[in-house]
């Protein structure tokens, strides 16, 4: 079939490979080709230029959007009938003041609640964080730690049965960043973590209860080949305790969230959040999961690691370079 502006260039001849490679040579004033050719931290030697034939024999080039392995993103409309959440995470000193800071946010866009399990560490710091705040009317993203059963049952009681079978999100654990970070972790979190994700099953089905952050990898100095494997092999072993603990791949999958921290290499970290739902999406089938198992859950963070003390508008210019690039590569928030 004929692309729509095909007319336009049927007066032109379309260049070859070997007359652009000419082309660049002439341009080099004598230079080696090969020094355009520039090694990239993830180890692969970039090209100053692709054409057609250099994807001839990728497999998932053609897939559409919601077609497995959802290189092109998990739903076939993409964000026409929802969306990316706008999930900016919020501190602050007190639990009034974080009232405060997000009922300010959520009233200037952001549509989601992105907080740490610091701010709730008691029934009355939840009461007092999410006064006026309805949260069957916001997707909520809490990094639990381990404490993501503490919170899940302060928030039933606080809610009350009809709403917290509303509530959706993640308040997820991942005792394996624990572990990187703190050097210990304790020994019955995978118990708590299946006991959560099960009674999150039935009470609280828009919910995921299991998390994989890789904020600590990327910002200690992990590239983008590397913080895949971490991610997958992370979620990997997550499954297999849950599935020893009895729980099904169809059970465990769907209650399973990632969150990628994306850096300044714009075209690499699109596709770093590609590549990681292809991979994902063969995992869980090889597993036996479903196919609406195999959809990969995504929230970018923006790094720390490459921001200025210094220089704010550089931060702001390199933040938003890293939010589009998740937008591109199809996050869900």
């Amino acid at each position: 079939m004929a692309k729509q502006n095909d007319h336009l260039f049927s007066e032109f001849s379309a260049p070859t490979t070997n007359e652009w490679y000419d082309a660049t040579v002439s341009s080099l004033k004598g230079k080696p080709f090969d020094k355009l050719i520039k090694t990239i931290y993830e180890g692969f030697d970039l090209k100053p230029m692709y054409r057609a034939e250099d994807i001839t024999n990728i497999p998932h080039v053609d897939t559409l959007p919601g077609e497995f392995p959802y290189v092109r993103g998990t739903k076939s409309d993409g964000y026409l009938s929802e969306a990316w959440w706008i999930a900016q995470s919020v501190t602050a000193r007190t639990p009034q003041e974080l009232n405060a800071t997000l009922k300010h946010d959520l009233e200037r866009g952001q549509t989601a609640i992105n907080i740490n399990h610091e701010h709730l560490l008691h029934t009355d710091d939840l009461e007092i964080t999410f006064a006026d705040i309805d949260l069957t009317q916001y997707p909520l993203l809490i990094d639990a730690d381990c404490h993501a059963t503490d919170i899940y049952d302060m928030l039933s009681v606080y809610l009350g049965d009809d709403h917290i079978a509303q509530i959706r999100g993640c308040i997820g654990y991942d005792p394996v960043r624990t572990l990187a970070r703190d050097g210990q972790v304790s020994s019955n979190l995978f118990d708590r973590m299946a006991e959560l994700t099960q009674h999150a099953s039935q009470q609280s089905p828009s919910l995921d209860t299991i998390a994989i952050h890789t904020d600590i990898y990327h910002n200690a100095g992990a590239n983008a080949v590397q913080e895949i494997a971490i991610a997958v092999a992370t979620g990997t072993t997550y499954i297999t305790k849950m599935m020893e603990h009895g729980l099904d791949i169809d059970q465990i999958a769907p209650k399973m969230r990632f969150f990628l921290t994306v850096g300044e290499h714009f075209f690499m970290e699109i596709a770093k959040l590609r590549a990681i739902k292809m991979i994902w999406a063969q995992i869980v089938h090889e597993l036996g999961g479903n196919a609406e198992s195999a959809k990969i859950k995504l929230h970018i963070k923006t790094a720390d690691r490459n921001k200025t003390r210094y220089e704010p508008y550089v931060n702001m210019l390199r933040v938003t370079t890293e939010a589009l690039a998740g937008a591109l590569g199809g996050v869900d928030s």
